[in-house]
């Protein structure tokens, strides 16, 4: 999922999931199936990796100033690449604004 030019989130997974973005509707959304790199379409090319470590059926994490994102299913991998100014940080509770 490539997120406006700001971060892009990475999802390997052989069943199927669900991932909930609860983000801003003016920011542009772009879902690709194949891997393919994408950091090239980060607006600053001094981005950073942040892996996830997935444990269980579920994972919430923080996007500072950008919102939230929930991830239901069996992922075997996730990594998110984004501005090295924002912070990424997994998130434990009920998902309400």
């Amino acid at each position: 999922l490539l997120i406006e030019d700001l971060f892009i989130i990475y999802v390997s997974s052989s069943d199927k999931i669900s991932v909930s973005l609860y983000l801003s509707n003016d920011l542009a959304i772009k879902k690709i199936k194949q891997r393919e790199n994408l950091n090239t379409r980060l607006s600053d090319p001094n981005y950073k990796i942040t892996k996830l470590a997935y444990h269980g059926n579920t994972l919430d994490f923080l996007v500072e100033g950008i919102g939230k994102v929930h991830v239901v299913g069996k992922v075997t991998a996730l990594s998110i690449a984004h501005h090295a100014h924002l912070t990424i940080s997994k998130y434990k509770g009920t998902l309400l604004w």
